[in-house]
């Protein structure tokens, strides 16, 4: 009963930090402004190694088919253009990696498209980044390959007006970082739409589609087939998500993962809709409207063992095994 009531204080906690998107700072007005014309062979890699210090906006227009590292920081990437694109064509190397603070990858009203490559984006290390009306599409497979958006080790950002589907395992995958969602898609990937291992705040705030997931069915005793998979210790707040049409469990908790539920609906996925093990908690928030967890193939909310269990209130009637905490 203490470690209950401690999960649950602790995701209270971090409710206000996942409530909005991490702030990236104003700097001051010594910015530079490029236009990378990709079109006429031009690079965005020279262009960060031609322009030195300070904020720099590059401005891209065409298809880049380079790899692109942003290892210093103020670095805002932007579409110029209708068919602004970075396309990796090496399917060992990611094709957007970002190891600096401060980036913003912004596709403006064109919006901007991220493909190929290992994986389409990667933020790393104590990086920070704000991703905005973007495509991703990785074709890499492997180790921690052929995931359309990857937040890992201590990185933190946004991801606001994304689509990443189709790609051969995830759309986006965060491990150890804290991301927060907003409007974004993520549908038909080879595993999980969204994959959150060992973080310790997540959210999906606002308007997020999950669906038509794990194409691939179960890639491993350890990476179940669902819509959303939390593992090892995770937390996340969903609200105001559809999750939906999913080839598994809408959304699949392992290890002590605690999930909170505010306004969204889990519906017609194959197999359960909210599906707890190995001592994970699912609290579902009385803000109006409730949560709708029903019309899932088999259970709509499954507990694995006695250890995992639920709390508060759902909108309709709704199949469980579980027992209420």
């Amino acid at each position: 009963m203490t470690r209950r009531r401690t999960l649950v204080l602790c995701l209270f906690a971090i409710l206000p930090m996942l409530a909005a998107a991490v702030p990236i700072p104003a700097r001051a007005d010594d910015s530079s402004k490029v236009t990378i014309r990709c079109d006429k062979s031009k690079t965005i890699a020279d262009a960060l190694a031609q322009h030195q210090g300070g904020p720099l906006t590059v401005e891209i227009i065409g298809t880049c088919f380079e790899h692109v590292t942003v290892r210093r920081s103020d670095v805002t990437l932007v579409a110029g253009a209708p068919g602004a694109a970075i396309q990796g064509t090496k399917p060992d190397l990611d094709t957007l990696t970002v190891t600096a603070d401060r980036f913003v990858l912004d596709g403006l009203l064109d919006g901007l498209s991220v493909s190929g490559g290992r994986n389409a984006i990667v933020v790393t290390g104590a990086s920070q980044a704000r991703l905005r009306n973007c495509t991703a599409h990785a074709s890499g497979s492997g180790i921690v390959g052929g995931i359309g958006i990857l937040f890992s080790q201590g990185a933190s950002g946004s991801v606001d007006s994304c689509r990443s589907s189709g790609n051969p395992v995830d759309g986006i995958f965060l491990d150890g970082a804290i991301v927060t969602i907003t409007n974004s898609r993520f549908e038909k990937n080879g595993r999980n739409g969204v994959f959150i291992f060992g973080d310790p705040g997540f959210g999906l705030p606002s308007a997020n589609t999950i669906s038509g997931n794990s194409t691939a069915g179960q890639t491993g005793p350890m990476t179940p087939a669902a819509g959303i998979s939390l593992g090892t210790a995770s937390t996340a707040v969903l609200r105001n998500a559809t999750v939906k049409s999913n080839n598994g469990a809408g959304v699949f908790l392992l290890g002590r993962s605690t999930l909170s539920v505010i306004s969204s609906t889990v519906t017609g996925n194959s197999v359960d809709g909210v599906e707890l093990g190995q001592d994970s908690l699912a609290i579902f928030q009385p803000n109006a409207p409730l949560a709708n967890i029903s019309g899932n193939a088999v259970i709509d909310l499954k507990c694995q063992d006695a250890q995992s269990t639920f709390t508060g209130p759902l909108a309709s009637s709704f199949t469980t095994n579980c027992t209420v905490f």
